[in-house]
């Protein structure tokens, strides 16, 4: 109690923390002699409500959801639980459900954003005792948009021939359009004959031809997702065969051109030797020594995880060339690999020789077969070459022999162990009455103490009537060598019979 010189009056000061409720309290002020000078009745202190809202995203796309937070507390800290909040969007309700405060005073609501673009205020709001609190925050919905490209593998073709089609398709938010259909036309004219849908990725292909006359053509590429619109175009021009010497002519009495197909590679068969885990890269030069135009896709075969191929489609005009990258992977097994670098049809046969990496032995296997060619059911002929690297000087080895065709599947094994003190050199032959026609490789694996050396050669088993190009040389001198001869003798037995 203080005395105020003021009012000469004795005055009670308290200060009161605001309860959580509303609360009544009596004052009462004394004269000098602590007489009751004046009495106040009952006054109510009435505390504040503090309510806090967050969204997840100030900016979002239409329809999509929006997650809110908030806590509501008394102003002396004290959580306030089983309070109702309401959610507005520009004054209008928003939430469809009962939205109350826990027994931590926090709350949540997923909002859905509105189907318009703009800027909306999203409000939250409570009641409790009378006394309200509201916090509101900006959201601006913006519009989604179809993003969709188009990609032409050429855009400067021949009449009639094979184009690629490809692209992707996502929103502005990068969401994929997936399992969406795509529509594709040629100057407004339908151009894809089957269905065309995104796949799990957004993407898309079609292959079509291209029109049969000269000119300049639009490409375009629509679809339609959650009714939003996206199109792309692209400009294709059909050129002119250039001028050259058809490979054929006219038949039943008309004309026309038959254009020749045919590539050239180098090297056109790939036989490598790699160690367990490594790789080594190598070019391929592809050459079209045709008179079309070649839309090729670059594949493999029986070579899957062994081969990384930089290109996938390719398209080389007449006498064009082009350099193909292939890393030839080798992984943690040993043995020998057989496969295909395929464009289109046409392959470059692959064999992969993958040892360890010490390995007490240099080993190799030849052909001596003429050009490589075997007569079908002829015998194979090798030489195989084994040189000793290490200290001891008498080893025996297991020399696992295999024939494989290109597509990596075992047609012959054979097996031998051998002796080995220096370098040695022997000739094994195989039978191949049992090959098809066709190409394959003869292997050889040299195993010791648990590891594997490996060497392979190419061959190929052809018609008993088909011989090699210096066989054909050899025959046609031969010929040529036999009438000679019957020339001059029939010379010389005319100049005899004058004689007589």
């Amino acid at each position: 109690m203080t005395f105020n010189s003021l009012t000469s009056l004795y005055e009670y000061n308290k200060s009161f923390s605001s309860p959580v409720v509303s609360s009544f309290f009596n004052t009462t002020c004394y004269s000098p002699d602590y007489e009751t000078i004046q009495a106040v009745d009952e006054f109510a202190v009435y505390p504040n409500l503090n309510l806090t809202m967050f969204m997840n995203d100030s900016e979002i796309f239409p329809s999509w959801p929006v997650f809110i937070t908030g806590h509501l507390n008394w102003s002396n800290g004290t959580n306030v639980s089983g309070a109702g909040v309401y959610i507005y969007e520009n004054n209008s309700i928003a939430n469809t459900t009962i939205v109350t405060t826990n027994l931590s005073g926090d709350y949540n609501y997923t909002y859905t954003a509105s189907l318009t673009a703009g800027a909306y205020e999203i409000k939250a709001n409570t009641s409790v005792l009378s006394i309200s609190a509201e916090s509101s925050e900006i959201l601006e919905v913006v519009q989604l948009h179809v993003n969709l490209t188009l990609n032409l593998n050429d855009t400067t073709v021949y009449p009639s021939q094979a184009i690629f089609l490809s692209g992707h398709i996502n929103l502005t938010n990068s969401t994929n359009v997936v399992n969406t259909a795509v529509f594709l036309y040629q100057d407004n004219s339908t151009l894809n004959t089957t269905n065309i849908t995104t796949n799990s990725s957004g993407d898309y292909n079609y292959t079509f031809t291209a029109p049969a006359s000269v000119g300049v053509y639009e490409i375009r590429v629509n679809t339609t997702y959650l009714g939003l619109t996206g199109t792309q175009t692209a400009i294709l021009e059909v050129v002119s065969v250039p001028a050259t010497t058809p490979s054929g002519g006219s038949s039943g009495g008309g004309s026309g051109t038959t254009y020749v197909e045919k590539l050239t590679f180098n090297p056109n068969i790939i036989n490598l030797d790699l160690i367990k885990n490594t790789n080594l890269e190598k070019t391929i030069n592809v050459k079209n020594d045709g008179t079309s135009l070649r839309f090729l896709k670059v594949s493999q075969t029986g070579l899957s995880d062994m081969v990384i191929l930089n290109e996938t489609i390719i398209t080389l005009r007449p006498a064009e060339q082009k350099i193909i990258k292939a890393i030839f992977v080798a992984g943690n097994s040993s043995g020998i690999f057989t496969g295909k670098i395929l464009f289109n049809y046409e392959g470059i046969p692959v064999s992969l020789n993958v040892r360890d990496k010490e390995f007490l032995f240099d080993s190799n296997i030849v052909i001596l077969n003429k050009d490589y060619f075997i007569k079908k059911g002829n015998k194979l002929k090798t030489e195989v070459t084994l040189v000793p690297k290490g200290d001891k000087t008498r080893l025996d080895v297991v020399l696992n022999y295999v024939i494989k065709d290109y597509n990596n599947k075992t047609i012959l094994t054979k097996s031998e162990t051998v002796l080995v003190e220096k370098e040695t050199n022997f000739e094994v032959d195989f039978d191949t009455g049992s090959l098809a026609i066709g190409q394959y490789i003869i292997g050889l694996e040299v195993l010791y103490d648990g590891k594997t050396a490996t060497s392979s050669a190419h061959f190929e088993v052809v018609e008993r009537g088909k011989i090699s190009a210096s066989g054909l040389a050899f025959y046609f001198l031969v010929g040529i060598l036999f009438v000679s001869i019957l020339i001059t003798a029939r010379y010389l037995l005319n100049l005899i019979r004058k004689g007589n």
